[in-house]
């Protein structure tokens, strides 16, 4: 006698490694909005980078996905962008701008 298969359940098929969702997939890497963006590992995630903006001085920096994440972890960016202070003139003005992916990842 051969033992019983277990049927399968919406959550065994949700975690099987051949699902992949859709909006994760090559062909949709162009059309992907970065308005999910929402922390560091996220820019990494989409391959987007981070331009902060000083509100005081107008000095700017641009951070891939891991400088920002070495900088504030796993924060989310609008807490991020309150704990910034700017180098050249010492005020927590921070603007933070998503840059989209390069064209072509």
């Amino acid at each position: 006698m051969q033992p019983r298969a277990e049927p399968r359940t919406a959550s065994m098929q949700m975690h099987s490694p051949s699902h992949v969702l859709e909006s994760f997939q090559p062909a949709y890497a162009d059309a992907m909005s970065t308005k999910h963006i929402r922390n560091a590992a996220d820019l990494i995630r989409f391959g987007a980078g981070l331009k902060i903006d000083c509100g005081g001085c107008g000095a700017a920096r641009t951070l891939d996905g891991m400088d920002a994440f070495k900088i504030g972890g796993m924060r989310p960016l609008s807490t991020l962008a309150r704990r910034l202070r700017c180098k050249r003139c010492g005020r927590k003005e921070a603007r933070l701008t998503i840059l989209s992916p390069p064209a072509g990842r």
